[in-house]
C-alpha cells in the first residue's frame, strides 16, 4: 500500500513537471501596432510579418484599413508570439489602380520592405507583456500617365 502511496505521488510529481515544462514552456507576446507612412497615412492593406532572424519561424497578421494590426500565430491560433530578435516584413502591399487608360499594379512601400534579407526593420520581443510595434515606411511615387 506504501509503496502504491509512493509511486502515485512520484507520478503526480512527474506529471507536474512534464505539464510545467511543456504546458508553461516559452510565453508568448502580444503584439500590435499602426503600419503607417511617414506623412502619417495608414497603409491600408497587405500584412505584417515577424520573422525570426535565426530561423524562418514567423507570425503575422492582417493590416486593417485604419493600419493597425495584431500578430496571430496560424499554426495554433493563438495571439502573440515567441521571445526572440525578428526582422520586420511587410507583404501583398501592391494595388491595382488605373493610369491613363491602363491599368497598372504599383507598390505602395519601397521593395526593401519586403524581403527578410532587406528590410531595414528589425524588433526584439521579451517574454510576457503586450507589446505596441508602430512601423512607418516611405511612400512609393506613384507612376503618371503621359
Amino acid at each position: 500500500m506504501q509503496n502504491m502511496i509512493r509511486r502515485n505521488i512520484a507520478l503526480a510529481a512527474a506529471a507536474i513537471c512534464v505539464t510545467t515544462i511543456i504546458g508553461c514552456g516559452v510565453r508568448h507576446t502580444e503584439v500590435s501596432g499602426q503600419a503607417v507612412f511617414e506623412d502619417g497615412t495608414p497603409l491600408t492593406l497587405g500584412y505584417v510579418c515577424f520573422v525570426d532572424t535565426a530561423s524562418e519561424y514567423s507570425v503575422s497578421g492582417k493590416i486593417q484599413k485604419d493600419g493597425s494590426y495584431s500578430l496571430r500565430n496560424n499554426a495554433d491560433d493563438t495571439a502573440g508570439i515567441k521571445p526572440g530578435e525578428y526582422k520586420v516584413v511587410l507583404g501583398t502591399t501592391r494595388l491595382t489602380e488605373k493610369v491613363g487608360d491602363k491599368y497598372v499594379t504599383i507598390d505602395t512601400v519601397p521593395p526593401e520592405f519586403t524581403e527578410k534579407s532587406t528590410t531595414p526593420l528589425t524588433v526584439t520581443v521579451k517574454s510576457g507583456t503586450a507589446m505596441k510595434y508602430d512601423i512607418k515606411v516611405p511612400h512609393l511615387k506613384k507612376p503618371t500617365s503621359e
